[in-house]
């Protein structure tokens, strides 16, 4: 770097005596140097999103317990305080981690007895009884059943894994204690980042931010607090009932409905599933006492949180506390969720302080002349030591960006899938609320029947899935051998031995899956529950929560800009409802044309193959010759005429929908092309699978309409006056959203 000339007066700033020019090479090599650094962020990314979650455990560990040690302080001092704290916590997390081992165990170990059970009084020799011997079915169980206890509470189901999640427990409670022990230091060296006033002798803007923290740590971090101490309570009253009434599980039932009885709108009817699946199969004479127990101790905790917790702090709404739960449970496993559930409502805390600070000045700055010909032009940028240290933010930013995103895959699929769910209820939904419900009851009612759906169908498949299966493989063959002689198809089938093939490989079926090894195929299959079990969840949050949440964000909006926003916001709304109501209407008369023609020619498992046929009528373009398959199969095993009437009355259907039905229920809300929506549903599906072909088609389309509502002419417009410009009923449904608690994704239970 070389010293510039003084003497250019037209270019030279008045307030800058000398400084410096940057030259290419210069420029060249600090690139180099970014582009290096950013290369071995990536390789490290990992490690960076693991120490990173320690730290926001420590972080959220530290504030949950400060009122403790604060409490522990004025009798025997700081010292004393944290130790006590970080051994009682350490005695506390042990404890009940081992209890929930034992507990999960002794359920699990149950339930494996009770499969057990029910293989063993399969027929001898039949097919499921060949298949389940060959799967393994009751030694993969009993692995299976044997490793969850510990991946479950711990993270991880090996040895040495639980001994890194020992080792790092140790270091979340020690760098707590060291927060909590050097907490005035540190926020005193946190404020000291902001500038002090001159001529306000308390510290001008550095009252705003200490204001700006107490709102943080009371509001936030204090809900946080009290939620968790009503989640536990709950948990407690739970668990000593179900004991006393000799409930398995006792402790597993009181620590599930603990975590959801603080949830809003969704959390009782979520808590009471298992003691109510339990009561089901008629477990234990108690378990409908312990139900009962179970729904007063939920609407307790919901009188209590909406009386005693949320005044004063934020409201965190069904659909960011289930979001929030369910990202920390993607994330980190039950240890994510609390530091999920404790960081999003500290940023509830900072989005409803009126005492916002603004983004305190980091670096310091100086003055560099880039040469342009015979010309310098001057411009600020951070000293040489402040470059390095923003060029490694920068590098390990993206590195750690990518990393945490590739970790939230699972998360942002159950978000997305259960917000198109609920964006696809809302229109039942306000249909009842039109006839005279209330919305609560209205989504309530919605939920229930796809509840009784899903299932009725699941049970109707497990009670014919068994004679199904035995069908298909004792009459397939002979299918195969009668469409031998068939006129176009039979020679081909002739030439290749295709009935003699087909018994071979059923056959020969149960023989190859020995080779399975167990444990490899049921924790896919408990993944894909999961993944539907989240889905459904997220999905009834949103449904409930779906409008405080937007409200929400437009408050969040400047005054100058939430006219455009909140129009933008409308129209995408009026989008989507309409494609995903009209999408899920579609998938219900095609699921209901297969119901109808499985039942009419007696081919069984009718429920399953509407299912899959609703299911997989979201898919643009080859979505309906997915869902037509199984019922094919199914009709050519039970015969050639049949097959022919299902897929004549099938392709008939189809047609029908694709050229009369689908563009006029759904061709008014997303106006795409059918080109426009093949290469939607190909980008989609080369990007996220079967998920990023379902979405991407009404993204395509939300596009469009935003595009579309732009141009309109009486679209707001985007001046700092547009808020002023607002009608009277516009402006009173702005002071509406405004006046009252702040709340973050609000819910009205």
């Amino acid at each position: 770097m070389a010293v510039a000339p003084s003497s250019d007066a037209t270019t030279t700033p008045r307030d800058a005596t000398v400084g410096s020019t940057l030259g290419l090479p210069t420029v060249a090599f600090a690139s180099g140097a970014l582009l290096v650094v950013t290369v071995l962020a990536v390789r490290v990314a990992d490690q960076l999103v693991d120490v990173a979650g320690l730290v926001a455990a420590a972080v959220a560990l530290a504030l949950l317990t400060s009122p403790l040690q604060h409490l522990l302080q004025r009798f025997v001092g700081t010292a004393a305080s944290v130790a006590a704290v970080a051994v009682g916590t350490l005695a506390t997390t042990f404890g009940l981690g081992l209890a929930t081992l034992a507990d999960l165990r002794r359920q699990l170990a149950a339930l494996g007895d009770a499969v057990n059970e029910r293989i063993d009084a399969l027929t001898p020799g039949s097919l499921p009884e060949r298949l389940t011997s060959s799967l393994r079915i009751q030694e993969t169980i009993a692995e299976w059943t044997g490793d969850v206890p510990t991946a479950v509470v711990t993270g991880q189901d090996t040895s040495t894994a639980v001994g890194r999640q020992l080792m790092s427990l140790f270091f979340v409670v020690i760098l707590a204690a060291f927060l909590q022990a050097s907490g005035r230091v540190l926020v005193d060296q946190f404020v000291a980042r902001w500038p002090r006033d001159d001529h306000d002798p308390n510290g001008g803007d550095r009252r705003a931010v200490r204001a700006f923290l107490r709102d943080v740590d009371r509001r936030g971090a204090g809900f946080a607090r009290w939620t968790l101490t009503v989640g536990g309570a709950a948990a407690g009253a739970v668990a000593a009932a179900t004991a006393l009434l000799q409930v398995p599980g006792a402790l597993v039932l009181g620590l599930w409905a603990g975590v959801w009885c603080v949830v809003p709108s969704v959390g009782w009817f979520v808590a009471c599933i298992p003691i109510a699946a339990l009561a089901g199969f008629g477990h234990e004479p108690g378990t409908m006492a312990a139900g009962c127990v179970t729904l007063v101790v939920c609407v307790g905790g919901a009188l209590v949180r909406r009386r005693l917790v949320e005044p004063g702090r934020v409201r965190l709404g069904a659909s960011a506390h289930v979001a929030a739960v369910a990202t920390g449970v993607a994330v980190g496993g039950i240890a994510g969720t609390l530091v999920a559930f404790v960081l999003a409502s500290i940023a509830a805390g900072a989005l409803n302080s009126a005492h916002w600070p603004g983004w305190p000045r980091l670096v310091g700055h100086r003055r560099v002349g880039l040469p342009l010909g015979a010309s310098t032009r001057w411009i600020a940028v951070p000293s040489p030591g402040a470059t390095v240290g923003i060029g490694l933010a920068v590098a390990c930013g993206v590195a750690f960006s990518l990393a945490v995103l590739g970790r939230l895959v699972p998360a942002i699929a159950w978000l997305a899938i259960g917000a198109f769910v609920a964006i696809a209820l809302r229109r039942p939904a306000d249909f009842l609320v039109r006839r005279g419900l209330r919305p609560y009851v209205a989504r309530s009612v919605v939920l229930a029947c796809v509840g009784v759906v899903v299932v009725a169908s699941a049970l109707a498949g497990a009670d014919e899935g068994m004679q199904a299966s035995t069908r298909v493989a004792d009459r397939l063959p002979e299918v195969v051998e009668d469409l031998e002689s068939a006129p176009l198809l039979g020679s081909w089938l002739r030439d290749r031995d295709a009935s003699t093939w087909v018994s071979e490989q059923i056959a020969d079926a149960p023989q190859r899956l020995r080779s399975a090894e167990p444990g490899t195929w049921l924790p896919g299959v408990t993944a894909r529950l999961v993944d539907l079990w989240w889905t459904m969840v997220i999905a009834a949050a949103f449904l409930f929560d779906g409008d405080g949440l937007v409200r929400g964000g437009l408050r969040r909006v400047p005054a100058s800009r939430r006219r455009q926003a909140t129009r933008l916001v409308e129209a995408t709304g009026v989008a989507l409802t309409g494609y995903a109501a009209g999408a899920a209407l579609l998938a219900t008369i095609n699921a209901t044309v297969v119901f109808t023609i499985a039942v009419v020619l007696g081919l069984g498992l009718a429920p399953i193959v509407a299912v899959w046929a609703f299911v997989w009528n979201f898919v643009p373009q080859i979505g309906g010759f997915m869902g037509g398959v199984p019922l094919v199969l199914f009709a050519l095993v039970s015969g050639p005429a049949q097959a022919l009437v299902a897929s004549g009355l099938f392709l008939t259907y189809q047609l029908l929908e694709n050229h009369v039905i689908q563009p006029a229920i759904i061709g008014a809300a997303i106006d795409v092309p059918p080109w426009g929506t093949l290469l939607a549903a190909l980008a989609g599906g080369a990007a996220a699978g079967v998920l990023g072909a379902v979405l991407f088609t009404p993204l395509v389309g939300v596009v469009r309409v935003i595009r579309a509502e732009l141009r309109r002419d009486d679209f707001p417009g985007a001046g700092a006056g547009a808020g002023a410009a607002a009608s009277p009923d516009e402006r009173g449904a702005l002071r509406a959203h405004s006046v009252g608690q702040p709340v973050v994704g609000q819910s009205g239970s």
